[in-house]
């Protein structure tokens, strides 16, 4: 048979937390125009080397950050260390990074600052991999409002990194994150309705909340909405309008959705059978990395759907799919084990 996916309507804590740059600050640069104080100054600088990240001259904005950070921008701090960070420019030197963040901290106490900080201690980036340490440095920016940091501390009472795990303060931790507009918290929101993780299992809830995902342009909130129709979760199963959720995630390169698309068209679900085109999306969706994709691909093979039979070609399907953590394909492998 084919495998589809629908598990995966499941919370995801592989997403890693990621250094911020921040936003140009195009109001204060046009206002340098008419005035030369030191602010303005700073913050015309600090555009600039924004100008220059966008046209992916990383040098020019090293050098355009630094002499705003000379003037006291705090932004243009942020930027430099994750340029260190991100070796955008510069050798990469997490140390620098730390020491730019810091310096940020140290005179304005910026949100976004504390939350980098939080992620090099979170990573183990330069310094010794600290989940307490970067649990302090998530909540100081929380409480300045920074979205990403509440997404991670939710990931930290998820997972128990750094506190006991509790999924009531995680589910907190990405409503917070949600109001404050943080997509992959209103997916996780979803995921715990669904998933009965601290409430009740709720279906209607679980919906909403991966439409307000959805909403917001998030293809993993898209893809659970199409798993939610493909088996009937709280809503009459309709194959068809998972199908439109799935093609509109996988036009958003979700791996997930192609596999779970090309399920579809191999069992003729909600479209016409269609071997060739099931063929096409396991193989666009294997290149993104789904497991399940590649086993189903070894089951193409096996059987010769829409392409040769050939058990050599199905044998390397399921050595990826079980090296990529999709257990069943295992037992496949001894199937085709040579006697």
């Amino acid at each position: 048979m084919i495998y589809p996916i629908f598990a995966s309507a499941e919370l995801k804590v592989i997403y890693q937390q990621k250094l911020c740059f921040l936003a140009a600050v195009f109001a204060v640069a046009v206002m340098s125009l008419t005035g030369c104080t030191r602010a303005v100054t700073a913050d015309f600088m600090f555009e600039m080397g924004v100008q220059f990240d966008q046209k992916k001259d990383y040098a020019k904005a090293v050098e355009w950050y630094e002499k705003a950070a000379a003037a006291g921008s705090a932004s243009a701090m942020i930027n430099l260390g994750v340029d260190y960070e991100r070796a955008l420019g510069v050798a990469q030197d997490y140390g620098k990074a730390r020491e730019w963040f810091q310096k940020a901290i140290d005179i304005s106490g910026n949100a976004y600052a504390l939350y980098n900080l939080g992620v090099l201690y979170d990573q183990g980036l330069g310094v010794p991999l600290d989940y307490s340490k970067a649990r302090e440095y998530y909540e100081k920016a929380a409480a300045g409002g920074h979205p990403s940091a509440m997404y991670s501390l939710g990931l930290n009472y998820a997972t128990g990194q750094g506190v006991t795990q509790d999924y009531a303060k995680a589910r907190e931790w990405y409503e917070k994150a949600a109001a404050a507009g943080n997509t992959l918290s209103m997916v996780n929101v979803g995921v715990y309705y669904e998933q009965a993780l601290g409430v009740t299992r709720d279906y209607g809830k679980a919906r909403e909340w991966f439409q307000k995902g959805a909403d917001n342009g998030n293809a993993l909130a898209i893809y659970n909405l199409g798993v939610l129709y493909d088996q009937g979760f709280g809503v009459a199963q309709d194959y068809g309008k998972a199908r439109e959720y799935y093609e509109k995630a996988a036009g958003m390169g979700d791996a997930d959705s192609m596999s779970n698309l090309g399920t579809l068209y191999a069992n003729g679900q909600g479209v016409a059978l269609d071997y060739a085109k099931a063929l096409v999306l396991f193989q666009n969706a294997a290149s993104g990395g789904s497991a399940v994709a590649m086993s189903n691909l070894g089951w193409f093979y096996e059987k010769g759907f829409g392409v040769a039979k050939d058990d050599g070609k199905a044998r390397e399907w399921y050595q990826k799919a079980a090296d990529n953590g999709f257990t069943r394909a295992r037992d496949a492998l001894a199937r085709l084990a040579p006697k």
